[in-house]
């Protein structure tokens, strides 16, 4: 018996292929042949109508331009004539002033240039007689013989603990030569001629001293020779020019340290007389030179507190002289910026010089990149054009055009209908004289069709429900078609369909014959595949769930991490302080999270996290130390967090010495000293603050910090490719740092808003979403098995509620189709398709639904057949099964291919799903075709049999059955179908169904397409609120790479030019078009 079942599954696999290549050529015909006959009439009715509109737009367009063209050619043939006279006499008169004039302007240029060439003769041989540093100044210097000039210093008489100090000198400048005079050369370009002598105001150990001094300005510079020769000017000057007392004022002067020098003093403070435009000009040079190391410009080392954001060219100079601030200057240099000749001095010349731009070459010096020069960058557009977009009438072009195209074709369609309608009323009159129903009866009849109820007895004689449904009298149709006069596929049809049915047929008598022997082996085969359940893997990755492996962003991330390792797992709190107004101090507004009381409380819960929770695992313990990142490792074993109470290192104590202010000056210029984190790293503000930027405003170069009142705390974690480096700890720690923060929100919610998450909280909160969730599958499965029992067991007869209830049945109904899912699930558990949370949840609830379905076509298609005496039990389910198996089979295979179509994605939560929902619906099919025939014959055979549901032990007595007919078949039958099938019914029909379909269409283009990771997340989700803040008060995104493979040839000078960005690079450098593109907003 079980090969025999084999045999006939096989056939009917067979013939289920072949039926379903038939109606796929049949289909194709169709909808071909459809498709012509409305193509061709809508070409027909919108050609004539833009033909009609073409032909007299064309006609007026045609004349108007005849009329305007020949007067045009009169008018030119007229002005050409009259021009071609005027114009040779005046060329004849003009040239011969033109030529007199060109011949006397020829000899007078010829003469001027031999003179030029004798003057820079002359200044060629006498020039190098007039050596100097150069000073810009509107005075001459003196040359090598040592004339002109005043100095200020000259000489070392001591030092403090940041260099050396000059001794205090007033007179002329003297001769520099041997090794200082080489280190002079190199340190200040171009202040060395040719002869190699120089009167200077600094001996060689100064010039020494210098050259050390501008070594940082060097090392950060030197990707930029404008910004770096004009940056060193100053200095060079102030040191070495024979010239000093012309701009520099000794302010104060102290007695000399050093034993040699005790008679004399040392200057400690100066004030330099400079031009203003000239450091505005030395600042602009430099403005945009980059430091690759910080990923920020050199200003902002160089600016102090000020930072590269709010520098200017005053602020720069002032923080290189000032001698309290910065660490590197040994004397406190004032300088005073004069720009208006009034309130220059008397006797004083500021010190001017010419200054590099920054994209131009002067002399040896050449110009900056692109990557540190903004403007020897090629000009880019501010804004990007986004593609156009279709307009219609000042409206969506699509949606203009979907409009036009519902209203006509429902003028079409209805002009069509009201004709054919009209022209039907002619066979309403023919079958009223054959003593055929009225036309109410035909809707009638399409309403016995809709509840199954259709009869095979004739009403009247020669009419049928058929002849009616086409709305004429069976007079004029073929009483008997012979099979010589079908078609070939007409034969292939009816034989396909009678041989289909007859298996189902034979099928369903043979489940009814021996229903428990069924069941058993259905039962053995089907638990065989749930135990599957056992080796499946369940995936929570976002990264795997969303993103195919073989996707470009895939392989890209997985490159990048094999290389370089992945980002780091990151650990982020913001925290919003309650009842903390904003305010004053000073002359600036400071926001809520200024408030110290709340630093403090901050600072408490962060030191707990960092050094007091831990997490046990494998009898470890392991603490944040443990596992996070430490950049200056293993100089410094200090954790990276980025907060701001990292500017207080923090220190409690700290925190309560220095005020809020220590913040402002910080958040200006992260890199200054006592600004640093415990880490020897800076704290960035943009990333340890929120809500400073107000509504559709963008991070800027220079951002109100000060109105922050959101803080930030993230904490990155050590990360790895290969995830056995990650320690087993790392998941303790993640968990314990969730359970402490949900606790702290809880209790401190009065006094601070508080969202958070870690590396690991998605895939907790998915894990959690689809164990919350059980419940609701089960409340679903027990409402819908109370639905089915009562829904399929009905009677009007009291007496006999026991008997014709369908709990049983139900209740089996429901088991099979969930052992249809777990089915599934176990055999791609033997397969190894990893499992997704999404399944679970999901296709429960869509099995649940078609096998409900099919459920319910069968038993009532057993009762609606037409009983005889003659059939038995089983003959009679074979004929249910015969006439619904057939479509139940087409049905689920469509299903179950449609969902494996799916399975062709590549995001592989959706291709799982799909996968996974077509195995389910083909299983759960195969289940209702033996174990609940099987179950549904015993059913009927205890219904026969008068025996209780459920307590199938108990008997009742015989009770005469009753006949009724069920709600839905009169709902359907006199009321649904009968409205439906009206004239003016169906006609609105299909006119709101155009429309619709119009408009669906027309909206397609506004859908958006992603998938925000806050959708995956549960209602009450501590996530979503992270994510609400991240959205509303951060302004950091993921970190983007560009990275070149392996492969290319890195050691090729010319293959480095074109990846570089410094000086020497290609134009198009990769690193400069990347600086270009960053410059173009909301463009990538």
């Amino acid at each position: 018996m079980f090969f025999i079942t084999l045999f006939i599954v096989f056939i009917l696999i067979l013939i289920l292929f072949f039926i379903v290549f038939i109606s796929l050529i049949i289909s194709l015909f169709f909808i071909v042949f459809i498709s012509l006959i409305i193509s061709l009439f809508f070409i027909v009715f919108i050609s004539l109508i833009i033909s009609l509109f073409f032909i007299v737009f064309i006609s007026l367009i045609i004349s108007l331009f005849f009329i305007v063209f020949i007067s045009l050619i009169i008018s030119l043939l007229f002005i050409v004539f009259i021009s071609l006279i005027i114009s040779l006499f005046f060329i004849v008169f003009i040239s011969l002033i033109i030529s007199l004039f060109f011949i006397l302007f020829s000899t007078l240029f010829f003469i001027m240039f031999f003179l030029l060439l004798i003057l820079l003769k002359i200044f060629y041989y006498v020039l190098p007689m007039f050596t100097v540093l150069h000073s810009g100044g509107q005075r001459g210097e003196s040359g090598s013989g040592g004339g002109g000039g005043q100095c200020v210093w000259y000489d070392h008489c001591g030092s403090n603990s940041k260099g050396n100090l000059s001794c205090a000198y007033t007179g002329p400048p003297k001769p520099l030569t041997g090794h200082g005079l080489a280190v002079l050369n190199t340190t200040c370009p171009g202040a060395v001629t040719e002869d190699g002598q120089l009167n200077t105001c600094c001996n060689g150990d100064q010039a020494i001293t210098l050259s050390h001094n501008t070594a940082p300005l060097k090392m950060f510079l030197t990707r930029c020779p404008a910004c770096l020769r004009n940056l060193r000017i100053p200095f060079c000057y102030m040191t070495c020019s024979p010239h000093q007392a012309d701009f520099i004022e000794v302010v104060n002067k102290e007695p000399a340290t050093f034993p040699n020098k005790k008679n004399e003093e040392m200057v400690t403070d100066i004030k330099l007389h400079i031009s203003k435009d000239f450091i505005d000009k030395v600042y602009s040079s430099c403005r945009d030179v980059v430091s690759p190391s910080t990923n920020t410009r050199v200003m902002g080392i160089f600016c102090g507190k000020w930072g590269a954001a709010q520098c200017t060219g005053p602020r720069l100079f002032d923080y290189l002289g000032n001698y309290k601030e910065n660490e590197y200057t040994p004397i406190n240099i004032q300088y005073q910026y004069l720009n208006d000749p009034s309130q220059v001095p008397q006797d004083v010349l500021p010190l001017n010089q010419t200054v590099q731009p920054c994209d131009k070459q002067l002399g040896d010096s050449l110009a900056c990149s692109c990557a540190d020069c903004h403007s020897a960058c090629p000009l880019i557009p501010d804004t990007w054009d986004a593609p156009d977009t279709w307009i219609m009438f000042g409206y969506d072009g699509l949606a203009v055009a979907m409009a036009l195209t519902a209203i006509l074709f429902s003028i079409t369609f209805l002009v069509i209908f009201a004709y054919c309608h009209k022209r039907n009323k002619r066979y309403t009159k023919m079958m009223m004289e054959h003593r055929m129903r009225h036309p109410e009866e035909l809707r009638t009849a399409v309403g016995r069709r809709l509840a199954n109820l259709s009869t095979t007895q004739a009403q009247y004689t020669g009419e049928d429900e058929n002849s009616l449904l086409h709305g004429r009298p069976t007079e004029e149709m073929p009483e008997i078609v012979m099979q010589d006069e079908l078609s070939v596929g007409e034969r292939v049809t009816n034989w396909t369909q009678t041989t289909v049915d007859h298996l189902f047929t034979k099928w369903g008598t043979l489940c009814a014959c021996h229903p428990w022997k069924v069941m058993g082996i259905g039962l053995i085969l089907a638990l065989s595949q749930c135990g599957g359940i056992y080796l499946w893997q369940i995936t929570t990755d976002p990264v795997d769930l969303w993103a195919a492996p073989n996707s470009r962003s895939r392989m890209e991330k997985t490159y990048y991490d094999q290389n370089f390792e992945p980002f780091y797992r990151t650990a982020q709190i913001f925290i919003r302080p309650k009842g903390v107004e904003s305010f004053e101090l000073g002359n600036d507004t400071y926001g809520p999270v200024y408030n110290m009381s709340f630093l403090v409380e901050v600072l408490r819960l962060q030191n707990t996290l960092t050094h007091e929770l831990m997490a046990v695992v494998e009898g470890e313990e392991v603490h944040l130390s443990d596992i996070c990142n430490k950049p200056m490792a293993p100089d410094n074993e200090n954790c990276n967090i980025q907060s701001i109470l990292n500017f207080w290192q923090n220190n409690a104590t700290t925190l309560s010495t220095l005020s809020v202010e220590h913040a402002k000056k910080c958040m200006g210029n992260a890199f200054q000293k006592e600004c640093m984190g415990t880490y020897d790293g800076p704290v960035l503000p943009h990333v340890a603050l929120g809500g400073f930027l107000d509504d559709n405003e963008t991070l800027s170069d220079n951002p109100n910090y000060l109105k922050a009142d959101t803080l930030v705390i993230t904490l990155p974690i050590n990360n790895y490719f290969n995830k056995s480096l990650l320690k087993p700890a790392l998941a303790g720690r993640k968990r314990e740092f969730n359970k402490f923060m949900l606790k702290y929100s809880q209790d401190n919610e009065l006094t601070m808003d508080i969202a958070y998450r870690s590396e690991r909280s998605i895939e907790d909160e998915l894990v959690r979403m689809s164990k919350s969730d059980l419940p609701t599958v089960i409340i679903s499965y027990v409402i819908m098995f109370l639905y089915i029992a009562l829904a399929l067991g009905h009677t009007n007869q009291l007496t006999r509620l026991l008997v014709s209830t369908k709990v049983t049945l139900g209740l089996g109904g429901v088991l099979i189709v969930l052992v249809s899912v777990c089915a599934a699930v176990g055999f791609y558990g033997y397969v190894g398709v990893p499992c997704t949370m999404l399944i679970i949840e999901v296709i429960p609830f869509l099995v649940l639904a078609v096998g409900v379905d099919n459920i319910f076509i069968l038993v009532e298609a057993y009762a609606d057949l037409e009983r005889t005496e003659e059939d038995t039990r089983p003959q009679l389910i074979g004929k249910a099964v015969g006439a619904v198996g057939p479509s139940m089979l087409l049905s689920s295979i469509s299903q179950s291919c449609c969902f494996f179509l799916g399975a062709l994605s590549d995001m592989p939560a959706v291709q799982a799903f799909a996968m996974y929902a077509g195995m389910s619906l083909l299983i759960n099919f195969v289940l209702q075709m033996t174990l609940f025939v099987s179950l549904f014959s015993l059913d009927v055979m205890r219904e026969e049999d008068n025996r209780f549901d459920v307590c199938c032990c108990i008997r009742q007595n015989k009770v005469e059955k009753d006949s009724e007919t069920r709600f839905l078949h009169k709902v359907f039958e006199t009321s649904y179908a009968p409205f439906l099938m009206k004239p003016w019914v169906r006609a609105v029909v299909i006119v709101v169904f155009m429309f619709w379909a119009c408009a669906s269409v027309a909206m397609v283009p506004h859908i958006e397409v992603g998938l925000e990771e806050e959708l995956s997340m549960p209602e009450d989700s501590y996530v979503l609120k992270y994510f609400e803040f991240l959205k509303k008060y951060g302004c950091v995104g993921p970190p983007v790479y560009f990275v070149l493979k392996h492969g290319y040839n890195f050691t090729d000078l010319d293959m480095q030019n074109k990846i570089c960005s410094h000086l020497g690079c290609n134009k198009d450098a990769l690193l400069i078009q990347l600086k270009l593109a960053s410059q173009i907003p909301n463009r990538y």
